[in-house]
């Protein structure tokens, strides 16, 4: 996965861990893989697998992004789960393009609110 992908990715994953989990992000265990599984595919129809799901917060937690490499399906599969709306209108390039800009702006506007 490029760096400028994992980055937004590791901030996606982390919020999804704190939604689900209310804690930050940690190693996964079995049981929590299968919960966080159930979870997206209750609210989104669709399935992620709970190993795919142990290798990817692996790869976060490690900082390796060449560990993974999330097809654009999966990535928003994640972001409709992470933000609770269906986006079916738009091509998935547009759409994880979209998401990943929204969040680099807020980050943007996050560090510079934080150094004034």
């Amino acid at each position: 996965m490029q760096t400028k992908d994992f980055t937004v990715f590791q901030v996606l994953l982390s919020e999804i861990h704190q939604k689900a989990f209310n804690e930050p992000i940690s190693k996964l265990s079995y049981s929590k893989a299968q919960m966080l599984s159930w979870l997206i595919s209750n609210d989104t129809n669709q399935i992620i697998s709970y190993k795919s799901l142990i290798k990817y917060v692996d790869a976060v937690i490690a900082h390796c992004p060449q560990n993974i490499n999330p097809n654009l399906t999966t990535l928003l599969i994640l972001v409709e789960y992470h933000t609770g709306q269906k986006q079916e209108k738009l091509p998935a390039l547009v759409l994880w393009t979209t998401y990943q800009k929204l969040l680099l702006t807020n980050t943007a506007v996050v560090i510079l609110n934080t150094k004034n």
